[in-house]
């Protein structure tokens, strides 16, 4: 259990870090993201600026809260629970088909579809998992553990960010006969036999 509790807070500390820095890297990004909340319909319009905020402070709570191995239960808890709202938000979203876009990490304007309630599950299993392992911990770990647990944490959380790239990768993988990474390979060594 133990190398679960790790690997969770790897993967959901970074996520939120990740989802942290992409708000608020600016002022102009922090209002591009309060300016898509009205969307997903959970609070009034005049409360945006204070959703904002609060999305974005839970968001920073957390890896806080799962650096320290005394709050990490709070910290999973809190994920649960944010991945919950979150998840929910989503989903009616998409379900209304209201236009709301995903800048979880940053400035892209992408539609929420089902995918992004895929991705949404998946962080509130990953929360949900690390709480349970934290509470049910059962002692210290060894070093070799805790850093296998942390890799897969980390190559977790690349996922996470990295996951509309991932979904199209493989939902429209190239067609035969038009592999530009190899055409592309093929022109560097033509290049390379012509020097």
């Amino acid at each position: 259990m133990e190398y679960v509790a790790v690997a969770a807070r790897v993967l959901v500390g970074l996520v939120l870090l990740t989802s942290v820095a992409g708000k608020v890297r600016g002022r102009a990004a922090f209002r591009r993201f309060a300016a898509t909340i009205p969307a997903f319909g959970l609070v009034p319009g005049r409360w945006t600026p204070v959703a904002a905020v609060a999305t974005v402070t839970a968001e920073a709570v957390v890896p806080v809260l799962l650096a320290v191995p005394t709050t990490v239960v709070a910290g999973q808890a809190l994920a649960a629970t944010l991945f919950a709202v979150l998840t929910l938000a989503v989903w009616r979203a998409v379900r209304a088909r209201t236009g709301a876009v995903c800048r979880c990490f940053g400035a892209a304007d992408t539609p929420l579809t089902r995918r992004h309630v895929v991705r949404n599950l998946i962080l509130l299993a990953a929360a949900g998992a690390g709480l349970g392992a934290a509470v049910l911990g059962d002692g210290p770990t060894p070093l070799g553990g805790v850093l296998v647990a942390s890799t897969a944490g980390l190559v977790g959380a690349l996922c996470v960010v990295r996951y509309e790239d991932l979904v199209d990768l493989f939902a429209h993988p190239p067609r035969p006969g038009t592999d530009h990474g190899a055409s592309a390979l093929g022109d560097r060594g033509t290049r390379r036999h012509r020097t």
